[in-house]
């Protein structure tokens, strides 16, 4: 019992004798740079592309191991506009507290250098109500939410 122990935890340690396996990511090497320039706001919602932009540069700080610079020194640029914003009340309570949903749709592009390497349209929506949540928290929300979606497609591909 002990030797199995043993042999376990040196396998475990060590690999597997003659054995080459290598851990595949698509994750860019260490330290590769990235540009995200503000996103270009499309829809009425004023600041939307700003809020859009810091959202998405804090999910790559977080996220990646992408270091964010300019556009003349990038391996990459992630390029997006916002399209569309909605906002609808979905119900009313007797509180006249209301439930709302806003949507917000999104453009990207990834380049490296200058070859398109994805082109995707992401759409979030959160529903929220006016008694616990404002409308303004709610798009951070969602931005952070798309957010997500671009480190995952960044890595992804």
């Amino acid at each position: 019992m002990k030797i199995t122990l043993i042999i376990l935890l040196l396998v475990a340690i060590f690999g597997i004798p003659g054995s080459h396996y290598k851990i595949r990511t698509s994750l860019p090497p260490d330290r590769a740079k990235i540009a995200i320039p503000v996103f270009v706001n499309r829809s009425f919602k004023e600041n939307l592309g700003d809020i859009l932009t810091g959202k998405v540069i804090d999910q790559f700080m977080l996220r990646t191991r992408f270091q964010i610079v300019p556009e003349d020194e990038a391996d990459f640029i992630l390029r997006g506009k916002v399209l569309n914003y909605t906002k609808q009340l979905t119900s009313v309570e007797f509180s006249e507290t209301g439930e709302y949903r806003i949507e917000v749709e999104v453009e990207a592009s990834l380049y490296k250098r200058k070859n398109k390497l994805w082109r995707k349209t992401i759409t979030e929506s959160k529903v929220y109500y006016s008694s616990s949540q404002n409308e303004q928290e709610a798009i951070e929300d969602v931005c952070q939410k798309i957010g997500e979606d671009l480190v995952n497609l960044t890595i992804k591909g």
